[in-house]
């Protein structure tokens, strides 16, 4: 069968990048549905000239580390109430951007993709040591990066449908992984991070420390911890609060843990330092104690993570 010809390029209306077969005269945006015909289609990949290719791939290689660098704060809208509307906020800023990436590579080209993943990340190195000049170190603003391109840009990137944003993606979280072995991160989606805070796909941290340990849902650990929540905490001056407020937060925490930290240190790690002694005091019959103790850790585990601080 002949390999059918296409045109690619962005839609005035919505900025998204689409491509569709090079004999339609009239289309419709498959995001917005408005009607187009081939002239009113943004900048055309086939009709990039050297000097016109070489300018976008540039501009690409300076801007979406921006995109990375200039958003710190990705892990205090991890929160069950915050990260759609973050999410959301951050496609409209950078989607023209990543709208551009197809329009670089309207065919694959794993040679240049990766060379200008290395680029980017390379650029993020830079910026992050450009900043030390204030209170946080080089390696909490790689940390903050790291947040961002795992569960902002790259999730974001990959929302736009074409091959060329997923290739990117994998290659730029490929050179991470390569300049930062110790410090990598898992690819994710936009929908499953947000399906990560739906309540079949919820997994707080006390569930997720004793998966990782190998215990069934139903141990002593878990249900005491249950019992806790249900019989002392709910019934204490402001307990249901903070029960809303855990159970907003805590999905992220774990989500972050999971897709950018190392689990199999991260989870002993909180077991032994925070876990245990909760539990300690629940066996002992000091509830109070645990309350303080669980409080501690939630509160503290965002910041210690934006830090730079390892979880050990």
């Amino acid at each position: 069968m002949a390999q059918s010809h296409t045109r690619t390029g962005i839609c005035p209306g919505c900025q998204h990048t689409i491509t569709v077969p090079a004999e339609l005269e009239i289309f419709s945006c498959l995001y917005c549905g408005r009607r187009l015909t081939p002239s009113e289609l943004g900048m055309s990949a086939d009709a990039l000239s050297p000097v016109q290719w070489q300018s976008l791939r540039d501009m690409l290689a300076q801007e979406l580390p921006k995109a990375v660098c200039h958003e710190p704060d990705t892990l205090k809208y991890m929160t069950k109430s915050g990260y759609p509307s973050r999410m959301e906020a951050y496609l409209q800023q950078y989607q023209p951007l990543f709208a551009h990436i197809p329009l670089l590579f309207p065919t694959p080209d794993p040679e240049k993709t990766a060379s200008l993943a290395r680029e980017v990340v390379a650029h993020i190195d830079r910026i992050c040591g450009e900043r030390t000049r204030g209170i946080k170190t080089k390696s909490a603003l790689l940390d903050e990066a790291k947040f961002t391109l795992c569960l902002l840009c790259i999730p974001a990137m990959r929302t736009v449908n074409h091959p060329a944003c997923e290739a990117l993606s994998q290659a730029i979280a490929h050179a991470w992984s390569e300049r930062y072995p110790r410090n990598s991160f898992r690819l994710t989606t936009r929908e499953d991070i947000l399906a990560g805070f739906q309540p079949r796909k919820l997994c707080y941290i006390t569930t997720a420390v004793c998966n990782q340990a190998g215990k069934p849902d139903n141990c002593r650990e878990l249900s005491a911890f249950r019992r806790f929540r249900d019989e002392y905490l709910a019934h204490q001056p402001g307990g249901m609060d903070w029960i809303d407020r855990y159970y907003d937060c805590a999905p992220g925490i774990t989500q972050t843990i999971d897709l950018c930290c190392d689990p199999e240190t991260v989870y002993p790690a909180l077991w032994r330092n925070w876990l245990l002694p909760c539990y300690e005091a629940l066996c002992a019959g000091d509830n109070a104690r645990c309350q303080r103790l669980y409080t501690q850790m939630v509160l503290q585990l965002p910041e210690t993570l934006l830090s730079g601080r390892k979880i050990s």
